[in-house]
């Protein structure tokens, strides 16, 4: 198992930043705002707990309780039911807000996520949608790694590394493998980046440990 442990290269905080607002119909990888703050992640994918739909998001970046808003606040597009940073996961479920519409359209490039997920192997080549980076994709460089966050003492298993870039603001954005047939499978949400390398929370893990449901 490959370990990233104690390097201050390793981001786990949001950018305070100005960007287009998240419309009421929820797109993976745009942007959201933490409450009335100017702090901003991304969305990963949808989902559904308790019957309701949602969305799924770094724990990093949310906590039970607060808000996910449009432009520092100005719309509510859910609120954080579940949020964990554990070993096992960073993920938290967001429960969409009355007239908010989870889809399963890939921010920018305007693709369609399948409800299926996939744990992809070395080498192979897996896409990021954040709301800083805007995109960016790069082969799988390391499988089952844990990441060492140095802020909360907290080391996260089970994640994987694409050599691709990132930033802050890209947490909970998503990664995806796209097929030879065009397919677009859910690989996880964004983690951390540390050197060149971005790190990643598999799907299949935060479904589990969350008790979510993808659609």
């Amino acid at each position: 198992k490959d370990n990233v442990i104690d390097s201050p290269t390793i981001v786990f905080k949001e950018l305070s930043d100005k960007w287009e607002d998240a419309a009421l119909t929820i797109k993976s990888g745009s942007k959201y705002y933490v409450g009335s703050s100017t702090t901003f992640a991304s969305f990963g994918y949808r989902a559904q707990k308790y019957g309701g739909n949602g969305f799924i998001t770094s724990g990093h970046v949310i906590s039970s309780g607060q808000t996910a808003t449009t432009n520092s606040g100005s719309t509510t597009l859910g609120t954080c039911i579940l949020s964990q940073v554990n070993s096992s996961v960073d993920a938290a479920y967001v429960s969409a807000a009355y007239g908010v519409t989870p889809s399963n359209i890939i921010a920018i490039v305007g693709g369609t996520l399948s409800a299926n997920t996939y744990n992809p192997i070395l080498g192979e080549t897996v896409n990021l949608m954040g709301a800083t980076t805007l995109g960016s994709s790069g082969p799988v460089t390391a499988i089952y790694v844990s990441v060492y966050d140095i802020t909360t003492g907290i080391t996260t298993n089970n994640l994987i590394g694409v050599n691709c870039s990132g930033a802050p603001g890209d947490s909970g954005g998503i990664a995806y493998v796209t097929t030879t047939s065009g397919q677009n499978i859910p690989v996880g949400i964004i983690k951390a980046v540390a050197g060149s390398n971005t790190y990643c929370v598999l799907a299949s893990n935060i479904n589990s440990v969350l008790g979510v449901t993808m659609y």
